[in-house]
């Protein structure tokens, strides 16, 4: 029945096939199993950066998209899902910004929200990103197992750098129970393997809890250290490879790979931090969950576009057939990949077909009430933040127009960044700290997503209106410095960009429907088609120059910093009115720079990086308006440093919200109104007007005090100040007055070199006039002054291998330096520099400095933590000659240990030698020895060779990654004869050759001692060679050899030095050439045979029969002759089988050659028959007479019979004689026999006779 039934489903499949075509297949081979489909839905999200809800804490902005948002797609699509199951995964940086570091300092009180919103949302697994880990290895693990997150986290490429084991599981599998689409229940093993980028390890580790001064800062003063040393990354390709094979072999039906690393390069390299196109390639892995380079794939943005070109991605976006998804950042997409899971005839699970789709997220996707309220208590306590009143204004002020005119807000923002910069540069070379300081600022806010997205501040600064203008989100002012040329390039791209090319405004594609149709009334939109439709956030202001643009040029490069012309918008790049060259240096503060923010000049950005750490910009911008607010009003200003060289005559457009009207109105510019939809309304506009190139602006001038720390000294403050029409003259005075108060005329004064000397603590007015008398002013306060206390001096940096300080102090005051239980008092020189070699300080100490000033002031102790940068330095115990290690004192961490270096070989501990050859230290032309190794204790010990007087060794401590100490050098002493170096020592040749390396003394006592006891005694000459002649030893006795002195009277003995005596036999087989042996047999009376190169004075040795004589030495009648034949007359043949051998040396008596020979049996006489020839037929026995004992042979024809001897005849006619019976089939008449003897060297002449018939 069970064959029939079988039949009967083939039968419809075949029934099937023939009536729908080939489109039935999978009727078909669901009717063949019965299992039918299901589909495994993956749901992605990355990069979320804290964006739980639409409000974005690090801007104040609302967002794109959502965690909120995204929640409820996630809940829907669960829903739908029939036949099959859904997987939610996250692919890291959700650990972010001012959500997170406000949580870490205490200021909001609860976890990690994005963690705690997705457990509950009930995400299957995660992974970390380099974000995540911003605040510390401790941090992300504490907010993980507090938000109920640790299990659902894997990660396979990171490991502790101390116990080299993971941080996190490097995967993860679920088994999930569906319903096919036959209604079948299956299972399906799902397993998820991890992975982030490797560079990881470049970022920082650890946050102090120090606060800035003002308590009201949003930010914190952040200390970083180096990941290096406290965790690995390892390549992502190979990690994840290995774990989906285990995977595989566990089970898993399915791997899918959370990365937080985007698509990368097609030809992938080891170590590339982006590898998504690579992993699809991996055989075990069925879908790849990508992040961190914040694009929407599949799909057709810009950014996705060359990914479609790889030789392995489909139209559909599949990349060697698997689906690979990447979402946009801040939730504002998900991602979505579907495998279709078809089931073989046993059920087992496999991918019958994938496919993968982004859906971005809109604005009229609802947050869903589960995340909105556990966001709640969080979002609470951000806003009364964001509340914060910073200062006020006396009127509101707003970008609405800021793509065409310069900003009092983005002034303040320049000016801020400049202020610190000023100062920042001090310490640096003369040609940065004498550069003119800029400043360059983006628009976050400018239309985008909503015609609310701009800045307007009603008269209160909020914190909120600071994050509008300088995101939080970990950005810290970044100073670098640039050329002219470089600034002129990147001006190009970061301004030139965003305007439309005017002219070619009717043959531009891409314009949305409104714009469109003003296009074609003949007005001319200000933005090129991108930005007149999503807004022109990302429009940066330069200050500290000057420039013109020119839209009627064609721009110089795309979006994505190409260059796609030759042509040049900025027609103008002047410094206080004089052209700009190529080869000018500036400083730019700025936010971080990458090919994102600017891929033009983000291709030096890294070189040419001056400073890297410090405060938020945010907390800069609000420490600044607080400085330049007089009498509770901040006061604003602009420069007109920058201007768009509209055309006149040409009727322009400008697109801003409808809220801008009022302030449209008070334009010259203004002509007009067009309404648009969502909120927006085109301003029509004669932006061409020349009157508008006149200069009635005041300069740029920003006044920074160069010690902000407590100080009895006058503080300078440094000006800067710029315009178009050049400075006339800059003026200060105390107190607080506006731009044209009569104390300008009457007691101001001049300030020269643009330095101001300050001597009383208050806040002073700095003026700056440019050369048609516009004026601007700014104020800078000095509360630092104490006559009673001496600055704090600094230090440059001070690490554990630290070996020299540099720091700044008063002018020639006493500098005290205490670190490591050791005391350095240091004079400063007259620009209160001053410098000493130290001991290299223990990481972790905590070094204490202050100083005395001239007038007996001290100052306040600065205390300073010893930065790890490598292993700690050991002390290190002199080193003798007759020492096998080196020792001294070591208290570092127990992972460190020592090497030390000879020349070009390296001795290591024992299981440590791949540490150094990873690191950086290891050069391929060094041989790198194991060796033992103790630490007991402080104490150490590393087993060496022992040295020669005078050997050099440098000493270091190594750390768990190979980073070494700083060097401790020692010269090996001079305690005794150094230990004498042996030659091989044949045990059969009794002698025990050496040399004294590098001898001193005009003769050495050698005493050799054998295991045995005996003792054997020698001398040296000044040339330090010898030779010791011993008994014939036996095989594998131990000898120990030293070498004694006089120095002084005194008797010094060297470090024995042990050697095993080997018999011959044991060196034959690499010395064997060289000499051969002519044969000889127990007959002979001479042994002869060649050295090869051999003389007469060759140092050879014959040995034999306990017997060593040496050739050429009187007496022995061995010789050797000038052609190397050697001979000697034996006073007796040899026994047979006695071994011969003959031992040459060098000239420095290291061995040459050995071999050996046997002697041979001589070949037997011809035999002789007793009965001669009277041998019949009825002779029965024959008596052969032969003169050797050994076999007698009876032949003949076929038949063979062999015999030995029965007794020796003495006499005339004797000798050894053999018996031989004769075979029934020899005895016929005429039968031919023959007689012969035969050993081990062949077979005698035969004796012959014939048989004969009586």
């Amino acid at each position: 029945m069970k064959i029939k039934r079988a039949g009967a489903i083939f039968l419809i499949a075949a029934i099937l096939f023939t009536t729908l075509g080939a489109g039935a297949d999978e009727l078909v081979a669901q009717a063949a199993t019965g299992y039918g489909t299901a589909t495994v839905r993956v749901l992605a999200t990355t990069d979320m950066h804290g964006q739980s809800v639409r409000l974005n804490y690090d801007s104040g902005v609302e967002g794109e998209g959502s965690l909120a948002q995204i929640a409820g797609i996630i809940k829907r699509l669960r829903k739908q899902m029939k036949y099959g199951t859904t997987v939610t995964v996250d692919c890291g940086d959700n650990v972010y910004g001012i959500g997170s570091e406000s949580i870490m300092k205490g200021t909001v009180s609860g976890a990690e929200y994005m963690y705690e919103e997705m457990a509950a949302l009930n995400y299957d697994a995660i992974t970390l990103g380099n974000h995540d880990f911003d605040y510390g290895a401790d941090y992300i693990k504490k907010s993980l197992s507090s938000s109920g997150m640790s299990s659902k986290v894997v990660l396979s490429n990171v490991v502790d750098a101390k116990t080299k084991k993971n941080l996190y599981p490097s995967t993860k599998m679920i088994t999930r129970t569906v319903t096919t689409t036959t209604g079948k229940k299956r299972t399906i093993k799902i397993g998820f393997v991890g992975a982030v980028i490797p560079s990881l390890t470049s970022k920082t580790d650890g946050m102090s809890n120090q606060t800035d001064s003002d308590a009201s800062d949003i930010s914190s003063l952040v200390t970083h250290v180096s990941w290096k040393g406290i965790i690995e990354t390892k390549d992502i390709v190979s990690s994840v490879q290995t774990q989906a094979k285990a995977l595989k072999k566990k089970g898993a039906n399915l791997v899918i790979v959370l990365a937080h690393s985007g698509i990368g390069n097609e030809n992938y390299k080891t170590m590339d931090d982006n590898a998504g196109y690579a992993l699809t390639a991996i055989p075990e892995v069925d879908a790849v969950c990508a992040g961190h380079t914040h694009m929407n794939f599949p799909s057709d943005d810009s950014k996705a576009e060359p990914y479609y070109d790889y030789s392995e991605t489909d139209g559909d976006g599949l990349m060697h057939g698997k689906p690979l998804i990447e979402e946009k950042d801040h939730g504002a997409s998900l991602g979505i990949a579907d495998l279709k899971i078809g089931f073989s005839q046993w059920g087992t699970p496999y991918v019958k077909s994938s496919s993968a789709r982004i859906r971005k997220i809109k604005s009229s996707d609802k947050e869903d009430a589960q995340i909105l309220e556990i966001n709640q208590k969080y979002n609470d306590q951000y806003l009364k933040i964001y509340d914060q009143a910073v200062t006020t204004t006396d009127h509101e002020t707003d970008n609405y127009f800021g793509m065409i005119e310069d900003n009092p807000l983005i002034h303040l923002c320049n000016a801020a960044k400049i202020e610190y910069g000023l100062r920042a540069v001090q310490n640096l070379d003369d040609k940065y700290k004498n550069a003119t300081v800029i400043a360059a600022t983006e628009y976050q806010m400018a239309g985008q997503d909503s015609s609310s997205n701009y800045i307007k501040v009603d008269g209160t600064v909020h914190v909120k209106d600071l994050l509008n203008l300088e995101a939080f989100n970990q950005q810290r002012a970044k100073v670098y410095y640039m050329t002219g040329a470089q600034l002129r390039e990147s001006l190009e791209w970061q301004v030139g960009r965003f305007f439309e090319t005017t002219g070619t405004e009717a043959d531009t594609e891409g314009w949305d429907e409104e714009t469109k149709s003003l296009v074609d009334q003949g007005l001319k939109p200000v933005l090129s088609p991108e930005h007149q439709k999503n807004g022109w956030k990302g429009f940066t202001v330069y200050d500290g120059i000057e420039y013109v643009v020119d839209p009627s040029k064609e721009p110089r490069y795309d979006e994505n910093g190409n260059q796609i012309s030759d042509s040049r918008r900025i027609i103008s790049l002047t410094k206080n009115g004089q052209p700009v060259s190529d080869s000018d240096i500036f400083v730019l503060v700025s936010k971080n720079i990458s090919s994102n923010t600017d891929p033009v000049f983000s291709k030096y950005a890294n070189k040419q990086l001056l400073v890297s750490k410090t405060a938020h910009i945010s907390s800069m911008l609000e420490n600044y308006m607080k400085l330049q607010t007089v009498n509770d009003k901040l006061q604003m200003a602009v420069d007109g440093n920058w201007k768009i060289a509209f055309a006149e005559g040409t009727d322009y457009v400008i697109k801003s919200a409808s809220a801008a009207s009022d302030v449209a109105k008070t334009k010259t510019w203004y002509q007009g109104e067009i309404p648009a939809r969502n909120g927006y309304t085109f301003y029509k506009a004669a932006l061409g007007n020349a009157n508008e190139n006149v200069d009635r602006s005041g300069p740029f001038v920003v006044a920074s005090p160069m010690e902000t720390r407590i100080t009895g000294d006058d503080v300078r403050v440094r000006v800067e100040a710029n315009d178009i029409s050049g400075i006339s003259k800059i003026q200060y005075i105390g107190g607080t007055y506006s731009v044209n108060d009569p104390v300008w005329d009457a007691s101001a004064i001049q300030v020269n070199d643009n330095d101001i000397d300050i001597s009383e603590n208050g806040t002073y007015t700095v003026r700056a006039v440019d050369t048609l008398g516009n004026a601007n002013v700014c104020y800078v306060t000095v509360n630092n002054i104490d006559r009673a206390v001496s600055v704090a001096p600094t230090l440059e940096k001070l690490t554990n291998r630290t070996v020299t300080i540099n720091g700044k102090a008063s002018s020639f005051a006493d500098v005290h330096f205490e670190v490591s239980g050791e005391t350095y008092d240091i004079k400063a020189d007259e620009n209160g520099k001053f410098t000493t070699k130290i001991a290299p300080p223990k990481a972790g100490d905590v070094a204490e400095l202050y100083q005395v000033d001239l007038r007996g002031r001290k100052s306040s102790v600065v205390q300073i933590a010893v930065a790890r940068t490598g292993a700690d330095t050991p002390e290190v115990n002199d080193i003798t000659n007759t020492t096998n290690a080196i020792t001294g004192l070591y208290d570092d961490d127990s992972q460190c240990t020592i090497i030390a270096v000879n020349g070009k070989t390296v001795y290591v501990p024992k299981g440590s030698a791949n540490t150094y050859k990873e690191s950086s230290n290891y050069k391929s032309s060094q041989k790198v020895v194991q060796c033992s190794f103790n630490r007991t204790g402080d104490t150490f010990s590393l087993s060496t060779p022992i040295p020669l007087a005078g050997d050099k060794f440098t000493v270091y401590g190594m750390d768990w990654i190979g980073r070494l100490s700083t060097k401790t050098n020692k010269t090996t002493q001079d305690v005794a004869p150094n230990q004498p170096r042996l030659m091989s020592v044949v045990a059969e040749e009794g002698m025990v050759y050496g040399r004294i390396p590098e001898p001193k003394a005009d003769s050495y006592a050698i005493t050799v001692t054998a295991s045995n006891g005996a003792t054997y005694t020698g001398t040296a000459a000044s040339d330090g060679h010898f030779g010791v002649l011993t008994d014939i030893l036996a095989d594998k006795t131990i000898l120990s050899v030293t070498a004694t002195d006089i120095v002084n009277g005194a008797s010094r003995t060297s470090a024995a030095k042990s050697i095993t005596a080997k018999t011959y036999l044991s060196f034959i087989k690499d010395f064997s050439d060289g000499v051969t042996f002519n044969d000889i047999t127990d007959e002979d009376t001479a042994l002869s045979g060649e050295i090869e190169n051999g003389d007469q004075g060759t140092e050879a040795r014959l040995l034999m029969t306990g017997q060593r004589i040496r050739f050429g030495e009187e007496g022995t009648g061995a010789v050797i002759d000038n052609n190397g034949l050697f001979s000697y007359q034996l006073t007796s043949p040899l026994s047979y089988g006695t071994e011969v051998a003959v031992v040459v040396r060098n000239s420095d008596h290291s061995m040459a050659s050995v071999n050996e020979t046997k002697v041979k049996e001589a070949l037997p006489l011809t035999p002789t028959v007793e009965e001669g020839e009277d041998i019949s037929t009825d002779t029965d026995q024959i008596t052969v007479i032969g003169n050797r004992a050994c076999t007698c042979v009876l032949k003949s024809g076929k038949v063979v019979k062999k015999t030995t001897y029965t007794e020796y005849r003495e006499g005339e006619g004797g000798g050894y004689v053999y018996r031989i019976t004769l075979p029934k089939s020899v005895k016929k008449d005429g039968r031919t026999c023959k007689v012969y003897l035969e050993n081990s060297s062949g077979q005698s002449e035969s004796y012959y006779f014939t048989m004969w018939d009586e």
